[in-house]
């Protein structure tokens, strides 16, 4: 019998199916009791602690074969998580090429570089929570180093979304009180009007460059 999950802090639709046994997340979201989650939800892997989510029953596969004949069957690979960063200096130039060193949740992964543009993507686990980033600049530079809370932003239609993406951004809008002040710097920054205000215009444009 389906199930509703009431989603926490932290999490996405990735860990909720791992945590559920299911290998795809696209089958609990795509379910017909979940059609009210996707209208609220269009980017599914940002969901909002309270969100309701209808766990289905699981339905095992089953396939019409000929008895006489041998057949092969291909397992298909869960879905896995990607962590995925643009990485750009104050001047908002891109770290090309950087060296980068993931800890994710204690365990480190391998040391990779962020790409022409500045972009740093590595796999990890789908119930990951926390991690560690360390990017070395080059010889005589300091590291720089931030921890990541995996599955916390919460989506840009939300004024928490917003002043989330304003914090990461550098626009520090500190945790509670008005926006006007980090939202009339990033309307600067991006060429808007600086009205102060979060108005449609603003909230896309913040999503564009914060999905």
């Amino acid at each position: 019998m389906p199930e509703v999950h009431v989603v926490k802090q932290g999490e996405s639709l990735l860990s909720i199916a791992s945590a559920h046994g299911f290998e795809q997340w696209q089958v609990i979201y795509e379910d017909d009791a979940n059609a009210e989650l996707r209208k609220l939800r269009p980017d599914p892997m940002t969901l909002l602690p309270g969100d309701s989510v209808t766990i289905p029953d699981k339905k095992p596969p089953s396939f019409v074969c000929d008895t006489r004949k041998s057949h092969s069957f291909q397992l298909r690979r869960p879905d896995q998580a990607f962590l995925r960063l643009r990485l750009v200096d104050m001047a908002g130039k891109p770290l090309a090429k950087a060296r980068c060193s993931l800890t994710v949740d204690g365990k480190e992964m391998p040391e990779s570089r962020s790409d022409g543009q500045g972009i740093f993507a590595q796999e990890i686990p789908r119930d990951a929570k926390q991690a560690e980033l360390r990017v070395a600049l080059g010889e005589g530079q300091p590291a720089l180093e931030w921890t990541l809370e995996i599955g916390q932003l919460d989506p840009i239609s939300e004024d928490s979304g917003v002043r989330a993406r304003l914090a990461n951004l550098g626009y520090s809008p500190g945790e509670q009180g008005p926006l006007t002040r980090a939202l009339r710097a990033f309307q600067v920054d991006a060429g808007l009007p600086a009205s102060g205000l979060l108005n449609e215009l603003t909230r896309s444009r913040l999503a564009a460059v914060h999905p």
